[in-house]
C-alpha cells in the first residue's frame, strides 16, 4: 500500500514538472522583461504548433522592437520566430509604423525556409512598415516561408518611405534566404496579390528569394503575365541574387 502511494506521488511529481515545459509557449511577458537585443516572439504567445491565431502576439513582440530601435535603447534588434507554423488570421498586418526614421537596424529572422512557416489566413498580408530608415540603417527579413491561406491573403510584405523621408540608405530593405508560396496544385484557389511591395525604396537587396503564387487580376491559369511577385514603385536600382519568380513576365516591376 505504501508502496503503491509513493509511486503515485513520485508520477504526479514528474507530471507537475512537465507541465511548464509542454505548456512553455503560453508563457506571456512584457517589453521591460526581456533582456539583449533578441525578442523572440514565443515568449510574448506565439505558438507555432497550436494552430491558433498568432497576429496580436507578434504584434505585441513587434512593438518592443520598436521600443528597442527607436525609443530608450537606440541599438540593433532582432525579432525572432522559431521552427513551427505561426497563422495570421486576424484582420490586420502585422506592422511598425513611425512618422520619423528608424533609427537602427531591423532584424525579423526565422529558423530557416524548411523550419519556420508563416500561415495566412487573412486578405492583409503579413508585415507592413511605414517609416523611413537612417541612413546606417535597414529592414532585414530571412530564413522564412509564407503560405497563402485564401483568395487574395494580400501582400507579404509591403514597405513605404514616408512622406519627407525617403528612404535613400542603401540597401534600406534587405530580403534573404526566403519562400513565398500559394498552391501547390495546377489549379490554385489560394495566392498573395503581392510578393512583396515598395515605396521609395533606395537600391533594395533580394537574395535566395523564390515567390510562387501571387497574382494581380482574376487568376486565369493560361495567363502567366498575371502574376506579380515584386512591385516596385518610385524605386532605385534594386539588386537580385538568385531571386526566381515562377512562370512570371511581370516578376520584378519598377516604376
Amino acid at each position: 500500500m505504501y508502496q503503491k502511494s509513493f509511486l503515485q506521488m513520485t508520477l504526479l511529481t514528474l507530471i507537475m514538472l512537465l507541465i511548464p515545459t509542454l505548456n512553455s509557449h503560453a508563457i506571456t511577458t512584457t517589453c521591460a522583461n526581456i533582456t539583449g537585443d533578441k525578442i523572440d516572439v514565443s515568449v510574448f504567445g506565439a505558438n507555432g504548433f497550436d494552430f491558433v491565431d498568432d497576429t496580436a502576439a507578434v504584434q505585441n513582440a513587434m512593438n518592443c522592437l520598436y521600443n528597442r530601435v527607436n525609443l530608450g535603447y537606440h541599438t540593433d534588434a532582432t525579432l525572432y520566430f522559431p521552427s513551427g507554423t505561426f497563422f495570421f488570421a486576424a484582420g490586420y498586418r502585422v506592422s511598425l509604423t513611425d512618422t520619423n526614421l528608424i533609427l537602427n537596424n531591423v532584424y525579423i529572422t526565422g529558423a530557416g525556409v524548411q523550419s519556420t512557416v508563416i500561415h495566412t489566413n487573412n486578405d492583409k498580408g503579413v508585415f507592413y512598415f511605414a517609416t523611413g530608415v537612417n541612413p546606417n540603417a535597414s529592414i532585414n527579413i530571412s530564413k522564412f516561408r509564407f503560405n497563402a491561406g485564401r483568395i487574395n491573403s494580400g501582400t507579404v510584405l509591403e514597405i513605404r518611405a514616408n512622406a519627407g523621408h525617403s528612404s535613400n540608405v542603401d540597401h534600406g530593405l534587405v530580403l534573404r534566404d526566403i519562400e513565398i508560396s500559394g498552391p501547390i496544385d495546377a489549379t490554385p484557389d489560394e495566392y498573395f496579390q503581392y510578393g512583396v511591395r515598395g515605396y521609395g525604396i533606395w537600391r533594395p537587396l533580394l537574395k535566395n528569394v523564390l515567390m510562387a503564387g501571387a497574382f494581380t487580376g482574376n487568376y486565369t491559369p493560361w495567363e502567366p503575365d498575371t502574376v506579380a511577385c515584386f512591385l516596385f514603385e518610385n524605386a532605385w536600382d534594386g539588386m537580385l541574387d538568385n531571386v526566381r519568380c515562377w512562370d512570371a513576365q511581370k516578376g520584378l516591376t519598377r516604376s
